[in-house]
């Protein structure tokens, strides 16, 4: 849940006709219907991001908002299982499970034919394998800096962060928690984490020499302001935004068709 602390950052929230807590299929959701007199509303799912760790209802709560009085479609926030407790793939079970209750009509306030997925960071990687499995119901995808090719991640994540160690040892036990956690759980190279890798051969291979060229950039910058500069919050979060973000340039130019 988002901090006391850092709450005050997410602003105001928009005010929604209808917002409301409840279980589809027995998992916990939050729908925001910014027009509950109207006819079944064409809907938003949304997972929220957080490296399958982190992250919640309310750590998302005022960008669905806002999304759901902008767009005017029906919103749904998915508050999927987490590790360490709950092993990689319960979080892309719970959020297939939502997915296929509402194009499958189990919603009365939602129109089942105009359904669209989306989320940031591991969101839009959850979204991103929805999209791919369901492509032939769903109509579209947004994703957010999504984690496209776990492989690359760990290998850069391992890099930078060794760099982050060589120069402040005392912050390993902070640089450890998301990749022991959540990474033990996984196989990398599974199409079901790894979304590149399960697309049309000529575009994943372009898709990883762009990843692989602008990632290379980044990890030169950080190692550079490590050298220069010590190890900063803002840093390594600079490398990471670079490095995640280019899922969104590679699914409009390079990714898998729907």
């Amino acid at each position: 849940m988002a901090s006391e602390a850092t709450r005050h950052l997410m602003g105001e929230k928009t005010s929604v006709a209808y917002v409301h807590d409840v279980l589809i299929k027995g998992v916990p959701v939050r729908i925001y219907n910014p027009h509950p007199n109207d006819g079944p509303l064409p809907v938003f799912i949304y997972f929220h991001g957080g490296g399958w760790v982190l992250g919640d209802l309310e750590s998302v709560d005022s960008t669905v908002r806002d999304i759901a009085v902008a767009s005017g479609a029906l919103c749904i926030s998915v508050d999927y299982r987490r590790a360490p407790e709950h092993p990689f793939l319960a979080a892309l079970d719970d959020c297939q499970v939502v997915t296929e209750a509402v194009l499958n009509g189990e919603l009365a306030s939602a129109n089942q034919h105009l359904v669209a997925v989306g989320g940031d960071s591991a969101g839009g990687n959850i979204a991103a394998v929805i999209a791919q499995q369901l492509r032939d119901q769903i109509t579209h995808q947004v994703l957010v800096y999504p984690v496209m090719d776990v492989i690359l991640l760990v290998i850069c994540s391992i890099i930078t962060t060794g760099f982050a160690l060589l120069m402040h040892p005392k912050s390993k036990d902070k640089t450890e928690t998301i990749s022991d956690e959540f990474l033990a759980e996984i196989q990398a190279g599974s199409e079901k984490i790894s979304i590149l890798r399960s697309t049309p051969a000529e575009k994943a291979n372009a898709s990883r020499w762009i990843m692989y060229f602008v990632g290379g950039i980044g990890l030169l910058y950080s190692v550079f302001s490590l050298w220069t500069g010590g190890v900063t919050g803002l840093t390594l979060n600079s490398f990471n935004f670079l490095f995640l973000s280019l899922g969104m340039v590679l699914t409009a130019n390079y990714g898998p068709e729907y």
